[in-house]
């Protein structure tokens, strides 16, 4: 009884580790290629995605649907990324809160006064501006922004700080402001929109403060910094309006405009298209240049390993002819392409993210856009669709050179190699 010839069944996952080690230079390359594409595109979904979730808490959270503002004043160019409204000593009468909440459309009514703003400077004379703002003791708006445990209104002497608001003791005046000494009670959550850098104060204590400047007291070393308040007893920046449900906005804010000639009613709807517009052409140019990218990152991986199958047919041959098939030599050059992409799409993910907590408040002010970090499942599915862009790099970069190793014949490379 004869014995069968035994064929030889190379190791897949060594042949490829092999190769990724004799030609290491060229799968780094090649592999931070992808890295660099696959980064960038998790980078732009993870900055329009938090802006969009930023927008959209905004607008679940603000209480808000009307702002009504002087007929002089203007909205922020950033909308929600900025105060709402534009700083200015543009100020209405505070009597427009009692007149507007007899609206029978209205439902409550909240004010603001712009008292000031700070400048915190970072590494490399970068500057942060933070605004000093005062609401009502009971504003309706801040409330909504509270922690669960705290229900307290605020008080004479109190503030509630945003998230990135400096710590009142690194600030030159400790923590006085025109001859006020504030207490903070609570930091915000953070919001990813203007109220990260807003500190918040009673009227009543905006009331101190600029009665302590009308006496003309010497403020001393520590405070003369401060921008001297241009407001006036009685006086406010803006009134938000909450309108009752079923009610629509825009309906009162025309009936708004038309009672009162000196403001003007802008509903925070228009503030969130407005936001969206600008989010929407960030999406609109991040999609056509990372496609554009992405496209040509597919033809380099795929030019890289028709290189590479063509370096290789010499060692293709030798393994057919110890008797893999077709088939494995195709599997073979497929599964290193994507096994390279993939990784390299890790990678550059992870560095991607490392790079954009590391830069947050610069990027986040440069494009001048509000952002929070998205949900923990939003964000995998960010992760998944940036992983799967990298697979389907490596599978359509594949396509073509694995076609062509599988056709190789061992005689004819035999042949090619011998003459």
């Amino acid at each position: 009884m004869t014995k069968r010839a035994t064929r030889w069944s190379p190791g897949l996952f060594m042949l490829i580790r092999r190769d990724v080690r004799r030609r290491a230079h060229r799968t780094v390359a090649c592999g931070g290629s992808v890295a660099v594409v696959v980064g960038a595109l998790f980078l732009s979904m993870l900055l329009t995605s938090g802006a969009a979730y930023s927008n959209q808490l905004i607008k679940d959270k603000f209480g808000a649907d009307i702002m009504v503002i002087s007929k002089e004043a203007t909205t922020s160019s950033q909308p929600f990324y900025t105060l709402l409204y534009t700083p200015s000593p543009n100020y209405i009468s505070e009597d427009y809160t009692q007149a507007l909440a007899s609206n029978p459309g209205v439902k409550g009514t909240a004010v603001q006064l712009y008292l000031t703003y700070i400048i915190q400077y970072g590494g490399g004379g970068y500057g942060l501006k933070f605004w000093i703002v005062a609401v009502d003791s009971d504003n309706f708006m801040l409330r909504s922004w509270l922690p669960q445990n705290v229900s307290m209104p605020l008080r004479e002497g109190e503030a509630v700080l945003g998230w990135h608001f400096p710590r009142l003791f690194d600030i030159p005046n400790q923590g006085v402001f025109y001859g006020t000494k504030l207490t903070p009670v609570v930091r915000l959550p953070l919001t990813g929109t203007f109220i990260d850098r807003v500190m918040f104060v009673s009227v009543d204590t905006a009331r101190e403060m600029l009665e302590w400047q009308r006496l003309g007291i010497d403020p001393g070393a520590c405070c003369n910094w401060l921008i001297p308040l241009s407001f006036q007893e009685g006086q406010v920046s803006a009134v938000f309006v909450k309108v009752k449900s079923g009610t629509d906005a825009d309906k009162v804010a025309s009936q708004i405009r038309s009672t009162y000639q000196q403001v003007n009613a802008i509903t925070v709807d228009s503030l969130v298209g407005s936001a969206n517009s600008r989010l929407g052409e960030l999406l609109s140019t991040s999609s056509v240049s990372g496609s554009l990218v992405w496209i040509a990152s597919v033809l380099l991986v795929s030019a890289v390993t028709s290189a590479t199958t063509n370096e290789r047919s010499r060692e293709f041959g030798l393994i057919r002819a110890l008797g893999a098939n077709r088939s494995f030599i195709g599997k073979l050059v497929a599964t290193q392409t994507v096994m390279i992409t993939t990784a390299a799409g890790v990678i550059g993910i992870a560095f991607a993210w490392i790079l954009f907590n590391a830069f947050y408040v610069t990027i986040i002010s440069t494009l001048g856009i509000p952002h929070q970090i998205p949900p923990v499942n939003e964000l995998l599915s960010l992760v998944a669709v940036a992983i799967i862009s990298a697979v389907a790099i490596g599978v359509l970069a594949a396509i073509w050179p694995a076609v062509r190793a599988s056709r190789l014949d061992p005689y004819d490379v035999a042949r090619r190699a011998s003459r």
